[in-house]
């Protein structure tokens, strides 16, 4: 090994661990924030730990909460502890959750993009959002970083189809679900895409019998895997609460105007499971919601939903309240909307390697899942960004793909007598304003704001 590698491996090195010691220096900081173990539902889930830990692992909980945080937590927390010591053991738990979240989530994206971009990505990721989230008892961290790398490796699947990613990303939605239950709209998106394919093919005249069934099985194969693997779970829920896929939340609250509504109704009916023991026409669901709630009433509770979600992160006079991450996400958008007409004209329609399907699919999961958070807003009780980070590693990965497509990265610009890429011109501009929102969070925002909503 050369002098010359050997110091770049050291200030390599040291750069890294310095990151580190900063963002767990971030994180003490929020911990000291988060001190009531009543809030935020963190008590619950303590509660759910000690359970699975006293059943040997055997209580998988009334499908309010997914069993994959509190096994975690039961695994390696000791809940002979008290409520305080187990709360705080917990909390640092989370902390390390996210460490190694983020860890792996670099070496993805150094993989895949530029130092620049990849390091810009991780920062954002780390100090504007999870630094705020990891000292918390709650499954947040593990939802975000599960459904992240499933949603990574389910592009990389559509862009290039193996067997094996096809069951990878089976594997991870399945984890990502047992986590926190809001992960099938994004599997059936998958699997629902391969349709958009087939009808391109068929137009390309591209379409043969082999490879419809080829396609239809890569469709097939994620949804089977995600069954096989959480079958159990489901087979519980089917013989308890007499649906294989209930959960009070996405079958039953989402249909309630707020949060204390739902509570009253979970009350009357006597608990979870009894709200499939009403009659028909009493139960909340989409049919009895259509129908009692007009148009503009429906119009109205999405466009509150999405003025309070971004109130939260964006206005000036939550300034003392915000993550920080709200700057760079529309500084990435701004970025894509200058991007838009390069891409389009790199675009072909009769091109065999035309993506269409993919396309579709990033569009259907923003959407599905930005209009979802906002329409959960009402029931969760808090005007906090905690079901639309959910969102966040999809959007640094997907706008990585944009500005390191071809048509971007063609784009130079001639400065000081060099041809610098336009692209990374703009990310060594707007990582200023990243190391500015970061000291921000360093000196107060950590110190000030509440992370849990």
């Amino acid at each position: 090994m050369t002098l010359t590698r050997l110091a770049a491996y050291s200030v390599s090195s040291l750069i890294i661990a310095g990151t580190l010691l900063l963002y767990l220096h971030t994180a003490q900081i929020q911990n000291r924030r988060n001190d009531d173990y009543a809030k935020s539902d963190q008590r619950a889930h303590m509660r759910f730990a000690r359970r699975a830990h006293e059943s040997g692992f055997a209580y998988t909980g009334r499908r309010n909460y997914m069993p994959l945080f509190a096994f975690v937590q039961a695994a390696l927390n000791s809940p002979e502890l008290d409520d305080e010591a187990f709360f705080q053991r917990g909390k640092q738990i989370n902390v390390w959750i996210s460490v190694a979240a983020l860890a792996s989530l670099a070496l993805v994206f150094f993989a895949k993009f530029s130092r620049l971009y990849s390091l810009y990505a991780i920062l954002t990721i780390g100090f504007l959002a999870f630094a705020f989230k990891a000292p918390f008892f709650q499954p947040e961290i593990l939802s975000y970083s599960l459904f992240g790398f499933a949603f990574i490796l389910s592009l990389e699947t559509l862009f290039r189809p193996k067997w094996y990613k096809y069951v990878g990303t089976g594997a991870l939605f399945a984890l990502a679900h047992f986590t926190k239950a809001n992960v099938l709209p994004a599997l059936i998106v998958f699997s629902a895409s391969h349709s958009v394919l087939l009808f391109v093919m068929a137009l390309n005249g591209a379409l043969n019998r082999r490879r419809l069934s080829r396609i239809l099985l890569s469709a097939l194969v994620p949804l089977m895997t995600f069954m096989i693997l959480l079958f159990p779970y489901f087979r519980e829920s089917k013989l308890d609460y007499g649906e294989y896929f209930y959960n009070v939340n996405t079958r039953i609250y989402i249909w309630f105007d707020s949060w204390d509504e739902a509570d009253a109704a979970t009350k009357e009916a006597g608990g979870y499971a009894g709200f499939l023991q009403l009659p028909d026409d009493q139960i909340p669901g989409l049919r009895n919601y259509l129908r009692e709630h007009s148009s503009d009433q429906i119009i109205e509770r999405l466009r509150e939903g999405i003025e309070k979600i971004t109130g939260y992160a964006c206005y000036i006079k939550h300034s003392r309240h915000i993550f920080g991450y709200c700057s760079q996400v529309a500084l990435g958008l701004l970025l894509l909307l200058f991007s838009i007409p390069p891409l389009i004209r790199q675009f072909r329609w009769q091109d065999k390697s035309c993506h269409i399907h993919i396309y579709c699919y990033l569009a259907a999961i923003f959407a599905i899942y930005g209009l979802g958070a906002a329409w959960y807003n009402p029931i969760s009780g808090s005007e906090g960004p905690r079901v639309v980070l959910i969102l966040l590693i999809p959007f640094f990965w997907t706008i990585g793909l944009m500005v390191h497509s071809r048509a971007l990265q063609d784009l130079h610009i001639r400065l000081f007598g060099y041809h610098v890429k336009l692209v990374d011109l703009a990310y060594a501009l707007i990582s200023v304003t990243l190391f500015f929102e970061i000291y921000q969070v360093i000196t107060w925002r950590a110190a000030d704001m509440y992370g849990g909503k």
